[in-house]
């Protein structure tokens, strides 16, 4: 079988490292395809994937159209029995490239009409879907929230649902990141990893730790960790508002959990999600979390239990409980001990797998 994906970096392509590395447990022997100069195809190679490079781009075109046909020769020449495309634009490229509809599989990992685009841009992304569905064998929701889009928002979709959360392996208890530990100095970190992209949006998350900063009331330092196209708005934010000495960004360079060990809150300022796998791998982490009330994310932060839930956008009230949280250690560390607790009981990567390798077996036996 073969997995597909189009993101270069982030949650998807960790996603189907997890799949591709345990599915023969379910007796799935995986191949993955993807795009080309990933990192995480390297990884996929160390771990003994077949790779196969896609010329995958973000937005329909020219190198959509080459991805599309080196995908049906690949296919042609493999023969795969069930193919497993995840996020948006590799649901598409698949489905539309492929034959043989009935063993297509597909996670939109957030659908494209639920993200924040106009109107009109939406409304084009949910006709899109709704066409492709019917070259859906099997539609992978990563979070009952997912699940309901489709099935309100699709014609037909519902008899072809699965609910399979995100999973995450249990944290292996890796030193911090000493970069991180030196910028905290003695005083609680909250920390911020991901993509700098609008849809994270690390910028709000700036000017609400400004708000606190200024009012003399930021108990701690905060760190955003990422790469990406707003990487420059950020430092720029960061300058323009005076908070270096107490908010700084950080490169990412490819460990997650050194990072997590080294946050003593976690704070997901998102606009819109699924269910994020940053989250999750924060609470293996024993991180409490600040995070958005969007998507899938109630689902996994229980607010009062393991976090609490903002509105998404809102730089004042994030910089309210931000503030609140940071001046609370003792909280924090009973809610990082629940969030742990929770990703071990509901989203544990070995239950991700068993999982969909079901679904795999039933579309095969139709």
């Amino acid at each position: 079988m073969l997995e597909v994906f189009e993101p270069f970096d982030g949650g998807v392509p960790e996603q189907v490292l997890g799949l591709s590395t345990r599915l023969r447990h379910y007796g799935w022997e995986a191949e993955v395809a993807g795009p080309a100069g990933s990192p995480w195809l390297a990884e996929l190679r160390d771990a003994g994937i077949p790779v196969h490079e896609l010329g995958f781009a973000r937005l329909p075109g020219r190198r959509a159209l080459g991805a599309a046909q080196a995908l049906r020769a690949l296919d042609r020449s493999r023969g795969y029995t069930i193919v497993h495309a995840h996020s948006s634009m590799a649901g598409a490229v698949t489905r539309l490239a492929l034959p043989h509809r009935g063993r297509l599989v597909y996670t939109p990992h957030c659908f494209a009409f639920a993200a924040g685009f106009g109107a009109t841009q939406r409304g084009l992304y949910r006709a899109i879907e709704q066409a492709l569905l019917t070259r859906t064998a099997a539609l992978i929701a990563a979070s009952a929230w997912e699940g309901d889009q489709a099935v309100r928002l699709l014609r037909g979709a519902g008899d072809r649902t699965h609910v399979v959360h995100n999973g995450v392996r249990v944290a292996s208890g890796a030193e911090p990141d000493p970069e991180l530990v030196a910028f905290k100095r003695a005083g609680p970190l909250a920390g911020f990893l991901g993509r700098l992209a609008e849809q994270k949006d690390p910028v709000t998350l700036v000017r609400a730790a400004a708000l606190l900063h200024r009012r003399g009331a930021l108990p701690g330092r905060v760190a955003l960790v990422g790469n990406g196209d707003l990487g420059a708005e950020v430092g720029g934010e960061i300058e323009r508002l005076g908070v270096g000495d107490a908010v700084r960004a950080f490169p990412f360079r490819g460990s997650v959990e050194r990072y997590l060990r080294a946050f003593d809150l976690m704070v997901v300022p998102s606009l819109w999600e699924s269910l994020p796998i940053g989250l999750l791998e924060g609470m293996a982490c024993e991180l409490p979390v600040l995070a958005s009330r969007v998507g899938g994310i109630p689902e996994a932060v229980l607010d009062g239990v393991n976090g609490r839930l903002v509105e998404p956008g809102d730089a004042e009230q994030l910089a309210a409980v931000l503030g609140e949280l940071l001046a609370d250690p003792d909280r924090l560390g009973e809610w990082g001990l629940a969030g742990r607790r929770i990703a071990k009981e509901r989203f544990s990567i070995d239950r991700m797998v068993r999982q969909t390798a079901e679904v795999y077996d039933e579309v095969v036996e139709g």
